[in-house]
């Protein structure tokens, strides 16, 4: 097929706008990044661990270094220890800071290269020696793409091959552009070449259409020249942020200690084995009371003595309400013949009584109405001691009856707080409504935290048995399902690790697969980890 003067003008408009095209995106980056940006410091800083203390130094933007001092197992900052220092010719002490187990040391640490340094910590009987080979914070370098021009671009060849054949097909046109203006017209072309001509002319428009189709495709394929598509500069950090790789974080010390987070070692344990019953907080009966009048009465009404409220504390003895006492027939008869003047009304009332209280404590419930009648059954108040409260849980296990020796209670009010319990009293009765036999409990140490009516779960202590590997309750989270703890492998890192549990107890989980001994698991804080990952 042959390519007319319209067909080569179309393709060399495409030709000459190609070059455009592929220069309208240099510049961007899709993985092939080159190390050249700026540097940022991740936050973290070297890292040892003694037998008794961990700590970690990072250069002190100001001056000097700062030293970082944590308990070993439990990663709380220390306070108040004498801290020793010798790095290479420089001695020194570490002089504490506002913050709590942060020191400031006046050795500058070196840029590049390493030093070594010996550490010795007195916290007050404990001391621990430590030898630390300090090494310059790790550094993160945002990736920065290079531009590219036109002479550094991998299509420069290509667009040198589409110069020479725009060039061939301008010279063509020139050509036969010259000829038609040498000849002016004057040959007349014969009546049957002249649709000839005309197809001639549409196929190589149609020529030269396609051909401008063909060549502007590279230049979408190539039009995305610097973007980043490959994800890795996302997990460039900034200082104090935790740097993420897979199931492992890196934390600074500085962060652990703003974030609180306490860590503990798994380790074998000799645990009560457990019983979860459903159980729910009842007052004990040394400081409960319920108030009723002693006789058919009307309460009164004493602008002196107003009437208590819910929530008010009184003492044992205190007044909470008048009661005029309602006097039978034959009581307003032998009244009136003992009275020496007057008559009283039909209602005649014998001398006021008091409404007392028989306990100290906190009121509850207050039903006092002036002028109601209340008989001998009304409950009128209810006096409660917070601190003084049972639980009381119910066994369908029959058999476990005489294996409970004491227990534990949790609430989810408070998912970390266990609560001592010990054994009141197994009822012998089976209950006639849910077939199980009450057993109850004394909390030992409440301090107010339960409350009456307040659903609860009760571990009952049935005896004792040994996990090979136990880590408390709280350090086991859940993610996506599986059970999961967060591991302490360094001073600043931590490995998020899957684990398969076994038995537990109130406060302990016996975890199978996923951790030794020894292993140090987040207690406090684990969630806070989570979402930082």
């Amino acid at each position: 097929m042959r390519i007319g003067r319209f067909g080569w003008l179309v393709m060399m408009i495409g030709l000459t706008l190609l070059p455009v095209r592929l220069q309208a995106h240099e510049g961007e980056d899709h993985g092939d990044k080159q190390e050249k940006g700026v540097a940022q410091v991740s936050g973290l800083g070297t890292g040892a661990q003694g037998e008794r203390f961990e700590v970690v130094i990072t250069p002190d933007p100001t001056g000097g270094s700062l030293l970082f001092l944590a308990d070993l197992f439990t990663s709380a900052p220390v306070d108040g220890a004498a801290i020793e220092v010798e790095a290479g010719a420089w001695q020194g002490k570490a002089e504490p800071t506002r913050r709590e187990g942060l020191y400031r040391l006046a050795w500058v640490p070196p840029v590049v290269g390493t030093a070594e340094m010996t550490i010795i910590v007195t916290k007050g009987e404990s001391s621990d020696l430590l030898l630390v080979q300090f090494v310059p914070p790790v550094v993160q370098k945002q990736p920065v793409s290079v531009p590219q021009t036109a002479w550094n671009r991998p299509e420069l060849p290509l667009w040198a091959g589409l110069a020479i054949l725009n060039g061939i097909g301008l010279l063509l046109i020139w050509r036969r552009a010259g000829r038609n203006l040498h000849d002016g017209g004057r040959t007349p072309s014969p009546p049957d070449r002249e649709p000839h001509k005309e197809r001639s002319t549409v196929k190589s428009v149609i020529t030269g259409i396609l051909l401008l189709a063909a060549s502007l495709m590279p230049a979408f394929a190539w039009s995305h020249g610097g973007e980043d598509h490959g994800g890795e500069a996302g997990n460039a950090s900034p200082a104090g942020v935790a740097l993420v790789t897979g199931r492992t974080v890196a934390l600074p010390k500085a962060v652990q200690f703003l974030l609180q987070l306490r860590t503990t070692e798994a380790e074998a344990r000799e645990v009560s084995e457990t019983l979860r019953l459903v159980g729910r907080v009842i007052p004990d009966p040394a400081g409960y009371a319920r108030v009723q009048p002693s006789a058919l009465s009307r309460v009164g009404f004493d602008p002196d003595l107003p009437p208590p409220v819910a929530g008010q504390w009184v003492k044992r003895g205190a007044s909470l309400a008048v009661l005029n006492p309602i006097l039978s027939i034959n009581e307003r008869n032998d009244q009136q013949l003992s009275l020496m003047r007057g008559q009283r009304s039909s209602e005649t009332t014998a001398s006021r009584e008091m409404l007392l209280a028989p306990i100290d404590g906190q009121i509850t419930d207050v039903h006092i109405v002036p002028g109601e009648v209340v008989t001998e059954s009304t409950q009128m108040v209810e006096i409660v001691d917070p601190k003084r409260v049972r639980v009381e849980a119910i066994l369908y296990d029959l058999a476990q009856a005489n294996r409970i020796v004491s227990g534990s209670a949790r609430t989810r009010i408070y998912p970390e707080r266990a609560f001592p319990l010990k054994l009141v009293g197994v009822s012998p009765k089976l209950n006639a409504e849910h077939q199980g036999l009450h057993v109850q409990f004394a909390v030992e140490e409440s301090f107010g935290a339960l409350k009456i009516g307040m659903p609860i779960d009760v571990y009952a202590a049935t005896g004792t048995v040994r996990y090979p590997v136990a880590i408390p309750g709280s350090a086991l989270t859940e993610r996506g399902g599986i059970p999961t703890v967060w591991v302490k492998n360094a001073p600043e890192q931590f490995e998020g690790r899957m684990v398969r549990p076994g038995r537990h107890t109130a406060e302990w989980v016996e975890i199978l697969e996923g951790l030794a001994p020894g292993d140090k698991v987040v207690v406090q804080g684990q969630n806070q980890l989570a979402a930082m990952r």
